[in-house]
């Protein structure tokens, strides 16, 4: 079978554009978006008013430092840099948690599945 230059034009075509689409597809995006979640649980000898006072203590205090208002929020950027963001303010946050207490925190990036940032107190 010969291939006329019609036919070798419309293959070199198809192939670029696949090579395209292939090149375009396969980068890494440089803004994604990721989703957090800040889960507060008391624990040790808490209950009751007092495991709800000190959660909600500890939440604010992460709130507050991550400049944020809900448990709940998503950030724009490289995974890495998100992350490392999160870790590092929560980190700076600890020195401002309430005393007398006893429970666990954790940041979760929802949209990998993975923890950021983890504390037992």
């Amino acid at each position: 079978m010969k291939m006329t230059k019609k036919m070798m034009m419309t293959l070199a075509a198809v192939l670029c554009c696949v090579m395209i689409t292939t090149v375009f597809t396969s980068c890494k995006k440089d803004n994604d978006k990721y989703d957090y979640k800040i889960t507060v649980t008391a624990g040790g000898m808490l209950t009751g008013d007092a495991a709800v006072n000190w959660s909600y203590q500890v939440m604010s205090v992460y709130q507050t430092a991550l400049n944020i208002d809900s448990d709940e929020f998503t950030m724009d950027g490289e995974e890495e840099e998100c992350n490392k963001y999160v870790f590092d303010t929560c980190k700076k946050a600890e020195r401002n948690l309430p005393a007398g207490g006893a429970g666990k925190i954790i940041v979760y990036n929802r949209t990998t599945n993975k923890p950021v940032y983890i504390r037992e107190i």
